[in-house]
């Protein structure tokens, strides 16, 4: 292998983690390897392990970095709308929008083979609550459900919207889309049906 080029350790664990993110989003976590992460960034394995201890905690430290970067896009998003209509659209495009991604971060976070890991299951389970907790509170404070009805129907809301995107997206992965699930379609589409349930209770 060449001489590493060095960079300033910021800049090259920065580094890592994008190279890392792509081979864990192709990858899938068990299959993917220090080997391979180090490989594809071209840089030593001793380099890779100044940075992280090991697959695990560079893989944790990929997750809440991408649980996030969705959290902050779906929060911002509601927050900038001044309708609830407005904020269920947003909510809805902005969760599609980051399944499009083309590194495949979603995998990471929806994805990953984990989800029966108990460190991954509480970060996941954490971002759940706190992006429920923003629906509940954006989009259901103009209807006559109470808080707990409104976290039953955010989380409806949530699962409804993941389960489409994330079939949505397999569909691209493979090849498969067709121009019906073009984003602006399918967006339109899971907002309609999500709108005209919400709009029942107001």
């Amino acid at each position: 292998m060449p001489p590493t080029t060095r960079l300033p350790r910021a800049q090259r664990r920065r580094q890592l983690m994008d190279i890392s993110l792509r081979v864990f989003a192709e990858k899938g976590y068990h299959a993917a390897s220090m080997d391979d992460i180090a490989e594809a960034a071209d840089v030593s394995k001793p380099v890779l392990y100044q940075h992280f201890t090991g697959k695990y905690e560079l893989f944790l430290t990929l997750l809440d970095e991408q649980l996030a970067v969705v959290r902050d896009a779906m929060v911002s998003a509601m927050a900038e709308a001044e309708t609830n209509e407005e904020r269920v659209r947003g909510a809805v495009r902005t969760l599609f929008e980051y399944m499009a991604r083309e590194d495949g971060a979603h995998r990471i976070v929806f994805n990953s083979g984990l989800g029966n890991d108990t460190e991954v299951r509480q970060r996941v389970d954490q971002f759940n609550d706190a992006l429920i907790g923003q629906i509940s509170e954006h989009v259901f404070n103009e209807t006559y459900l109470d808080d707990e009805q409104a976290k039953v129907i955010g989380h409806a809301m949530a699962g409804t919207v993941l389960t489409a995107a994330r079939y949505w997206a397999s569909r691209r992965r493979s090849g498969e889309e067709s121009p019906s699930l073009h984003i602006d379609q399918v967006t339109e589409h899971t907002f309609q049906l999500l709108w005209q349930g919400i709009w029942t209770f107001q």
